[in-house]
């Protein structure tokens, strides 16, 4: 398993240098799609090269990771899952807030009768998998959890915070300007940005009027005053919109 974390971390680090050279990233994408691993901890490290290609969304692997919490029968494995997300976080150092947070909500959703003798696995498995990750995690932790026993008391875990705020009711705000009315003419842009980030919400309305140049005299005169910049842009978009 370190063996597959280690090379993954070189193809991912190498990917840019791979691309200048002429290579082809659909060959990395079709090597991990064709990928069907047994073992936990190489599940694992899929599940965490596909986010970092952009074929799972981070929602889709907390979906799928509350999936095996939920099922009796993985429950024994799980620090094998586990020992390969923290492996992963060599090649995909993204992974890192993920990971705290699902260590936390193990903690925080297993009963004692699960969780005691779960323990010693998971302290055993992480020590001899991935003892140089470890404290990479550790600091992640620092940066997450309040320093104080009295914080920690009205301290709200900021991914149970996104958990709230992502309700189908708070849609991104509908504040007007011209980049709103851009924005909400091509959505497509930014709505990839949101499913990459787990986020699933509804455009809110445009306030009628919301980009008229009129109606936003500062954004009219900087670029009547500098008009190169958007003839240059108009003339890039032009062919892809004839």
């Amino acid at each position: 398993m370190r063996q597959v974390g280690a090379m993954l971390g070189f193809l991912f680090s190498m990917e840019g240098l791979a691309l200048s050279l002429g290579c082809d990233r659909a060959q990395l994408e079709i090597a991990v799609r064709q990928s069907h691993p047994e073992a936990p901890a190489k599940v694992a490290l899929l599940w965490a090269a596909q986010t970092q290609l952009g074929m799972m969304t981070q929602a889709e692997l907390r979906a799928r990771c509350a999936e095996l919490m939920d099922n009796p029968l993985v429950l024994p494995a799980f620090p094998q899952y586990l020992s390969g997300f923290v492996q992963a976080l060599e090649p995909v150092p993204s992974l890192t807030p993920f990971v705290v947070e699902l260590l936390s909500t193990a903690f925080g959703r297993l009963p004692d009768a699960v969780l005691l003798p779960w323990l010693p696995t998971l302290i055993t498995t992480l020590r001899k998998e991935s003892p140089e990750l470890v404290p990479v995690l550790v600091r992640e932790a620092g940066r997450t959890f309040p320093a104080s026993l009295p914080a920690l008391d009205a301290w709200t875990p900021p991914w149970s915070a996104r958990a709230k705020g992502a309700a189908p009711s708070a849609g991104p705000s509908g504040g007007g300007g011209p980049v709103a009315a851009l924005l909400a003419a091509h959505p497509a842009p930014t709505d990839a940005v949101a499913a990459l980030l787990g986020i699933d919400a509804p455009w809110a309305p445009a306030a009628p009027g919301a980009g008229e140049a009129a109606g936003h005299p500062e954004a009219a005169a900087l670029l009547a005053a500098h008009p190169g910049t958007a003839t240059a842009v108009a003339a890039l978009l032009s062919p892809a919109l004839s």
